[in-house]
């Protein structure tokens, strides 16, 4: 502990001194973060050691849960069109282009994220179920008593820790029935939705049974900011390309050996996934995005 301690300080000293100075092409978020912190109250040394926990759920989190967000949605053509169809029906608008005062030719589009974390439901059941079958966090709890489980049959001393694995909770069969190796995103589908709700699973699941966001009421502070980023980055990609992998004869593969060893949360593939980016013709134009009025939260499944 007292290594790991030692560690800790010299990437907190090392962080001070980066934020004491920041330089002119710092990244915009990093810049913004300390200027929220620091407006919030918080002091300078306690704002610039956040940097150390930014970059772990950065890396360690959001990449490759963005990843396989979507590789899984790409990977299955079916899924991609009836998102892609939900997404430019409730959180695309198209604009007339003008210039010099005059219209013009150039398709202009508007990606509303407002609408996008409120109206896109199969997106963010695809999102949803995606976290379930990659993440692989333990979540970890002080007992605070002495707790005996399953009708006494185990029991949890107190002071000691209990790790909870959400990979084996969000495999369980008895949590999310016998299609819990199945990638099922209808099974998040709660409302009707088209199409979509026909093919809603009859296992519906239990926030209690959903651990990537952590172990209520210990969850992760910044969900709803990196909801949000996948969910746009996903749709932009969704609506403005087709991927085509240039392996296995154009093929998206499947069961992907991860790299299980890596101290993250989300493994991450062993091997590059390469791809053709081909843009869409009917996407073609410029884009913007508008982050909306509305300040409803992403309703993800655990809060």
């Amino acid at each position: 502990m007292k290594k790991a301690e030692r560690a800790r300080s010299i990437v907190h000293k090392s962080l001070v001194d980066y934020c004491a100075v920041l330089p002119n092409d710092v990244s915009e978020v990093v810049r913004e973060q300390q200027r929220v912190l620091k407006e919030a109250g918080m002091s300078f040394e306690d704002a610039a050691k956040q940097e150390s926990s930014f970059c772990v759920a950065i890396f360690g989190n959001t990449a490759p849960t963005l990843f396989w967000t979507i590789y899984e949605l790409f990977s299955r053509p079916v899924l991609l069109s009836e998102v892609r169809e939900e997404i430019a029906t409730n959180a695309i608008v198209r604009e007339a282009g003008q210039q010099n005062g005059k219209e013009d030719d150039v398709s202009r589009f508007k990606l509303d994220v407002a609408a996008l974390r409120t109206k896109c439901p199969l997106l963010l059941a695809s999102f949803q179920e995606v976290q379930r079958m990659h993440d692989a966090h333990a979540n970890i709890r002080k007992v605070l008593a002495d707790t005996l489980l399953d009708d006494g049959r185990y029991l949890l001393r107190k002071e000691n820790y209990c790790l909870i694995p959400s990979s084996l909770m969000h495999q369980s069969t008895q949590l999310w029935g016998e299609s819990a190796n199945v990638f099922d995103p209808y099974r998040f589908q709660t409302s009707k939705h088209g199409q979509c709700n026909a093919k809603k699973s009859s296992t519906m699941p239990q926030a209690s049974s959903f651990l990537s966001w952590g172990t209520p009421p210990h969850l992760c502070p910044a969900r709803q900011y990196a909801a949000t980023e996948i969910l746009v980055v996903t749709a932009l990609v969704a609506m403005r390309v087709d991927l085509v992998p240039t392996a296995n004869g154009g093929q998206w593969g499947k069961d992907l050996a991860v790299h299980t060893g890596d101290l993250v949360s989300v493994f991450n593939p062993k091997d590059d996934v390469e791809v053709d980016m081909k843009p869409r013709e009917a996407a073609l134009g410029k884009w913007t995005i508008d982050m909306g009025a509305s300040k409803t939260r992403v309703a993800l499944l655990s809060g």
